[in-house]
């Protein structure tokens, strides 16, 4: 709950100890990882391969809740309310507005494995080439967040409601203890470019 402390403490009574409280997420990885492979093929192509790895967190999907509320009303999961009566897929009347408070429903795996970045180098060193330019010219063509494999199932497990703000003891603003939570932000974009490196 974005709050501040003495807001938390208030409505625990002091402690976060009592029996309507309880921790039903955790934000931070068990641990990152990152993986890098160069690989140089002949004297010309140069590849580079970036994968980036965060496994055990956990993400509080409110996109989703959101979506499945009434004003919203334009999920899958909705939907399965408004299928005909005899269809084993369909939900109960008003399922998705009773699962509108925040409890471990909204929680999700965020463990993600991402293809940071892949990147292809060639190198023209004809002569023709080498007489305009000393080293020949390198032509890259790369891609950032290509890929991401996931069980999470809103849009992007690499995103967070708050950002990085950490409004520090007592601010109104969110602290640090924020993160972990989905709710409308946009994905990471997928990003191509071309690029040329030649010297005279």
């Amino acid at each position: 709950m974005g709050a501040t402390l003495a807001a938390r403490q208030a409505l625990s009574g002091g402690t976060c100890n009592d029996s309507s409280n309880k921790v039903i997420g955790d934000p931070n990885p068990k641990w990152m990882g990152s993986f890098l492979n160069d690989v140089t093929i002949g004297a010309k192509l140069h590849l580079r391969m970036l994968l980036d790895g965060v496994f055990g967190n956990d993400i509080m999907n409110l996109s989703t809740r959101a979506q499945n509320a009434g004003i919203a009303s334009n999920s899958k999961e909705y939907e399965r309310e408004l299928l005909p009566y005899g269809d084993p897929r369909k939900l109960p009347p008003g399922y998705n507005a009773r699962t509108q408070g925040i409890f471990e429903y909204w929680i999700e795996d965020g463990t993600y494995v991402k293809l940071r970045e892949l990147a292809a180098t060639y190198t023209i060193d004809a002569p023709a080439v080498r007489r305009l330019f000393r080293d020949g010219v390198e032509l890259t063509l790369s891609g950032r967040n290509l890929w991401v494999w996931t069980n999470y199932s809103g849009y992007d497990p690499e995103i967070n409601l708050f950002g990085t703000n950490a409004g520090g003891l007592g601010s109104l603003q969110t602290t640090a203890a924020d993160r972990g939570f989905d709710f409308g932000g946009y994905p990471i974009p997928r990003v191509w470019s071309l690029g040329a490196r030649f010297t005279f």
